[in-house]
């Protein structure tokens, strides 16, 4: 199992539903979660074979920006 991590915008609960129904649509993300208790949030994705694009993708397609993290 991979685990990626973004930085996001994506800074409250609703942010995290409206952006569920896209980065959802990711066959093979087997959970993802938003640390919004932080001033730069940070999005963990976990799953297998996950390609960062279509991660990026999806959250920009809901209206956020997603970053991949070194």
């Amino acid at each position: 199992m991979q685990t990626l991590h973004f930085k996001t915008n994506m800074s409250s609960r609703d942010c995290v539903l409206k952006a569920s129904e896209q980065i959802d649509k990711i066959n093979t993300i087997k959970n993802w979660e938003v640390t919004t208790s932080t001033p730069e949030p940070v999005m963990t994705v976990r799953g297998t074979q996950l390609e960062t694009n279509k991660i990026i993708t999806a959250a920009k397609k809901a209206g956020f920006k997603a970053q991949l993290l070194a």
